[in-house]
């Protein structure tokens, strides 16, 4: 459970402007971060790995919903998080998915996140490369650059 614990409460770490030139991508410089904090902490090779995999196929549909694990977990927990999976037919009632939505509020989620990304993408082009959702971030962005809204790819 830990390892996903950190996995949830890293893999957006590196979108702050402290990592803006870092030039790899923002999901690896996060799962880099983990791994060295769960190393530090006496975690096992095996451990950090299965982290480090959660955090770097964080927004790739597809491949991490089939691997299990807490790399299956976090992906899921995210799409549950951006609703692109109906968590409430499958694990919440409709009462306690409403608690859930009015104790946790969104706030600006999408275009805080979306901004953080497209700052850095904007620095440093190859944390965005094609077909990536950074990279999608971006082209939308440039395609729109004065739209202020939470970015339409996100």
């Amino acid at each position: 459970p830990h390892v996903l614990f950190v996995a949830c409460i890293y893999h957006d770490l590196s979108t702050i402007e402290k990592y803006d030139n870092n030039p790899k991508r923002f999901e690896i410089v996060a799962a880099d971060e983990a791994v060295a904090l769960l190393l530090r902490h006496g975690e096992s090779e095996a451990v950090a790995r299965e982290a480090w995999l959660a955090m770097s196929l964080h927004t790739t549909p597809g491949i991490p919903e089939n691997l299990g694990g807490a790399v299956q977990a976090l992906r899921l927990g995210i799409k549950t998080e951006f609703r692109g999976y109906n968590l409430e037919e499958r694990v919440l009632s409709g009462e306690q998915w409403r608690i859930v939505r009015e104790d946790l509020p969104r706030l600006d989620i999408e275009k805080d996140l979306s901004d953080a990304v497209v700052r850095q993408a904007l620095a440093t082009e190859e944390k965005a490369p094609r077909m990536s959702w950074a990279g999608e971030l971006l082209k939308w962005k440039k395609a729109n650059p004065d739209y202020q809204g939470a970015n339409q790819a996100f």
